[in-house]
């Protein structure tokens, strides 16, 4: 018996048309040509032209989450509670409201993962986590690009979330937490573990499942038959995943 999840929601209706891609009506090649990422977000969550104006990161949270010493994702799921706890306005529902909550979290995002805590536009502050101060313009293509995602399964949970009356730190942590799933965004993390060993063979899937089984700890590697087994690169996965 299959069981069925239906939900009533309201988004941007991002729609393609001959292979173009319209955000609200508009074309997403000419947003990525002429708009900011901020003046993006503002036409996908408002529905206005305003630039969402973007704050300096909450001192404290971001303090703590840079303490801790987690990979990137991790300390922005720490930070998320902190922030919130001291924002009230992130539990208001009105669309304005939204935007500059998600404002906050997108500056404190932003500082953790580009080391920086200047206000300002959010492409060029992110920039310098890729090591190149000069990919501030194609940072802000890809991110223009993939703004919306519509049902994907980190932004149908943040979605849910919502939409029992959750705070917008809350809505965003719980698409964190979806987002690190490795049939999702940690299959990414897994993935970046064994690449350079795969280009340097001719069999990449065998080069995979030797660098997963190397990781530490992973249940999959207790016995030889493991290796041979037709599963045993999609069980190093799961098992690797977490800890690359």
């Amino acid at each position: 018996m299959r069981s069925t999840t239906a939900c009533r929601c309201s988004t941007p209706r991002s729609r393609s048309s001959r292979s173009r891609l319209f955000y609200r009506g508009r074309d997403v090649a000419r947003l990525i040509e002429d708009a900011s990422l901020e003046g993006v977000a503002a036409w996908l969550w408002r529905g206005d032209d305003a630039p969402v104006d973007v704050p300096a990161p909450d001192a404290q949270a971001l303090a703590a989450a840079r303490a801790s010493g987690l990979p990137p994702v991790e300390a922005m799921q720490l930070a998320l509670p902190l922030a919130g706890a001291a924002d009230p306005q992130g539990w208001d529902a009105d669309p304005t409201a939204i935007a500059a909550a998600g404002a906050r979290i997108l500056s404190l995002f932003v500082a953790l993962a580009g080391a920086t805590e200047e206000r300002g536009p959010i492409t060029p502050a992110a920039s310098p986590a890729a090591g190149v101060a000069r990919a501030a313009p194609l940072l802000s293509a890809a991110l223009v690009a993939c703004a919306d995602h519509e049902l994907n399964v980190s932004t149908f949970t943040a979605r849910c979330v919502a939409s029992a009356g959750s705070s917008v730190y809350h809505a965003v942590n719980a698409g964190l937490c979806a987002l690190q799933g490795t049939r999702h965004g940690g299959h990414t993390r897994a993935s970046r573990r064994c690449s350079p060993r795969s280009r340097a063979t001719a069999r990449p899937p065998t080069s995979c499942r030797r660098a997963c089984v190397a990781a530490s700890p992973c249940p999959a590697s207790a016995t030889a038959s493991t290796l041979r087994a037709t599963r045993a690169p999609a069980l190093c996965w799961r098992a690797c995943a977490p800890t690359a």
